[in-house]
């Protein structure tokens, strides 16, 4: 039945996946909707945390250009105000913030649990802001600041809630900064880099006792499947992403959120 279920079901979660980590509109209350539809049995939530790094190599590749320019700032003296500097902030920040209000959250009984009514609540939160952000005519700057790197470090420390989007919640937190459209884009995407490469080690490390050669072996052809499909549609996905106006996803985010009460 296990050796069924990961050949039939996992892959479709992998594809899901793949597409909604290049979109703001959380990965996690999409995994959720569609496994209800598709009858999928309860996820290894080590999995879904894991499956993320492979969409790191294909960011690392679209952006290889400022990457570079960041890599070279820092050996040649020039990397304080530099923008590899503001993305170190800005996740620095959230990482900071998001240990601390999980932890306070434990602490005083609260657990953010992955229930429907809490991500359609994240969902639609989050749609809205969108909206109104998107209607908000700011400095549209093209470069990234230190107040852009601290206000989309401290929203998106918020997405340890189900619902709440990464990479939504950096680009919101980016443009009401007053970071331009197109900017907030590349500054969220870039960002997610060293973000999901902590997230999922920390979590390896949390869990090592646990952790088997089996398990891994278990999800290879679907670590496998998102790595290509994330390979293909960064091209695809981004560039469609700077073009759209940011109301799309804040609208879609409502409806899908409203849906989600109902299943």
């Amino acid at each position: 039945m296990i050796a069924l279920l990961g050949i039939k079901s996992f892959p479709y979660i992998s594809i899901i996946e793949s597409i909604t980590e290049f979109l703001p509109v959380s990965s996690t209350a999409h995994i959720r909707i569609f496994s209800k539809f598709l009858n999928i049995s309860p996820i290894d939530t080590l999995f879904l945390s894991s499956i993320q790094m492979c969409v790191v190599p294909s960011l690392l590749l679209f952006y290889k250009t400022q990457i570079y320019v960041c890599i070279k700032d820092l050996f040649i003296g020039k990397f304080i105000g530099s923008y590899g500097f503001y993305i170190i902030i800005s996740s620095m920040i959230s990482m900071i913030l998001g240990f601390i209000l999980s932890k306070t959250l434990q602490i005083n009984g609260v657990f953010v649990d992955s229930s429907n009514l809490l991500m359609s609540v994240g969902l639609i939160v989050g749609g809205i802001l969108m909206i109104i952000v998107d209607k908000y005519e700011g400095k549209n700057l093209n470069e990234p600041n230190m107040p852009i790197a601290i206000v989309s470090g401290i929203i998106q420390s918020l997405a340890i809630f189900p619902g709440v989007s990464r990479l939504g919640a950096v680009i919101l937190g980016a443009r009401i900064a007053g970071l331009s459209h197109r900017s907030s884009v590349d500054f969220g995407f870039i960002t997610a880099i060293p973000m999901i490469t902590v997230v999922v080690i920390y979590d390896i490390i949390k869990r090592y006792n646990n952790l088997t050669l089996e398990q891994l072996m278990f999800h290879r052809f679907d670590y496998i499947i998102a790595f290509l499909l994330s390979m293909f549609l960064a091209w695809i996905l981004i560039p469609l992403f700077k073009r759209l106006s940011l109301s799309i996803f804040g609208y879609y985010r409502i409806i899908f959120g409203l849906m989600l009460l109902y299943i």
